[in-house]
This record gives structure tokens, C-alpha cells and sequence, in this order.
């Protein structure tokens, strides 16, 4: 999951980005999605610009009139872009950070925003954190609470999870981030219609929740239930 970004490509960042950007990053690590909590803000902007990138060249394949719609990225590196550049993908993952999204959820979700609104070119680096309704449209959202609003609706109905082994219970060392997400689990429980079913889920088949936890907050009869439904 994570980027080797030199000290050289940090300082070129530094150099090209106003400083007041940085006095957030502290805060967005309780917030940003799990994977991305253990990179630097340099390697996760430079992440959040290689999902953009996957996701505008799949859509573009959907399209004929490529160098039409086409306005990426020149340069691969992003930071050896123009400070425009950097500064829109910096604030976008900020964004995403803010409202703890996967980087390549936030970049699919913003590009089929502005092809649904038919948008003649696909999103800027600058436009990716838009929270203005599309102009002249009538009742409508901005691009960046739609993209939280999907997000919500995927968490809800098939939440995603994180990439890193570091989450699964059989690595839990009592890191502040795995407690955290410990904590987010159980609240999923709470919060899920068959707690026995999501138990099973998360204890027995995905082996992200401890075992021990679902007995000291649900109960040991709780948790028995849940290991009988994954033996059927």
C-alpha cells in the first residue's frame, strides 16, 4: 500500500504548496481510511493521484473521443507537476481523508459524478473537491457530498476493509489504530440486524474482529452462536 517518495520529491511538495495545507494533517490521521494511516502526507497524495489516474484512463476506454475529454495529469510523479496540480490532488485527498474514504473509491465516485452531469471534460485535480452543485443544474448535489453519500451507502450495505494485514485480530498488538478499528467493529455490530450473521462474518470468516472482545461486550452465548453458524 505504500509509495517510496524521496526526501527530494517531499521538499519539491513543501516548496510548491502553501504551508497552512499542512496544519490539518495531523487531525486526518484519526480519520483517513485505515490503510492510509501509517503513510506520509506526500506518499498519500502521491497514492490518491495514482487512483485518479486508474480511474480516468477505465473511463476513458468507455469513451471514443479520448483526447476530447481527456485533461490528466502530465507528469506521472506529481509532484514534478505545475503547484496548481499538486495543490488540487493535496486538497482532494484531504478530502477523502476527512471523511475516511478509500482514495479509489473518492476518484471513480467524483468522475461518474461529472459524467452523469455530462460534463465536457472529466474533473480537474483542482475540481476533485468541489462542494458546489454543478452550475445550471436544477435541485442537485455537489460532487463531493455525493461521493460521501455512496460511500455511506456502500459502508452500510457491504462495508469495505482495509488491505493491511495489520488489522486482522491474529496481528493485534494493542496499537492505537487497531483499537480504533476493533471499536469500529463492534459498533457495526451494534448498529447490524443479525448480530449473530456479522459476528460469524467478521470473527470466523474474515478474522478481523477478536474473538475475546465479542464475548466481554455481547457475551459468551453471542459469540457460541456465531462459531455454530460458521460450521454450517
Amino acid at each position: 500500500m505504500t509509495l517510496t517518495i524521496s526526501a527530494e520529491l517531499t521538499a519539491n511538495a513543501i516548496a510548491k504548496l502553501n504551508h497552512k495545507l499542512f496544519q490539518e494533517e495531523p487531525a486526518l490521521y484519526q480519520t483517513k481510511w485505515w490503510d492510509y494511516r501509517f503513510i506520509h502526507p506526500t506518499q498519500a497524495t502521491q497514492l490518491f493521484s495514482e487512483s485518479y489516474k486508474t480511474a480516468m484512463s477505465l473511463w476513458l476506454r468507455k469513451r471514443d473521443d479520448r483526447k476530447t475529454y481527456y485533461c490528466g495529469i502530465q507528469n506521472p510523479t506529481l509532484f514534478l507537476n505545475g503547484s496548481r496540480v499538486i495543490t488540487g490532488m493535496w486538497k482532494a485527498r484531504q478530502m477523502a481523508d476527512r471523511f475516511g474514504i478509500n482514495y479509489s473509491f473518492y476518484c471513480t465516485e467524483t468522475i461518474r459524478y461529472c459524467d452523469a452531469r455530462k460534463w465536457h471534460y472529466l474533473p480537474k485535480s483542482w475540481q476533485l473537491y468541489s462542494t458546489s452543485p454543478t452550475k445550471n443544474t436544477i435541485n442537485d448535489i455537489s460532487m463531493v457530498e455525493h461521493v460521501v453519500n455512496e460511500w455511506r451507502d456502500l459502508q452500510k450495505s457491504c462495508p469495505r476493509r482495509p488491505e493491511e494485514s495489520f488489522y486482522k485480530a491474529s496481528e493485534y498488538v494493542g496499537h492505537i489504530y487497531q483499537r480504533q478499528y476493533q471499536k469500529s467493529l463492534i459498533e457495526r455490530v451494534k448498529k447490524h440486524p443479525n448480530r449473530t450473521a456479522v459476528i460469524c462474518d467478521l470473527v470466523y470468516d474474515a478474522g478481523l474482529l477478536i474473538p475475546d472482545l465479542v464475548k466481554a461486550v455481547y457475551g459468551e452465548e453471542q459469540l457460541s452462536a456465531a462459531y455454530k453458524l460458521s460450521k454450517i
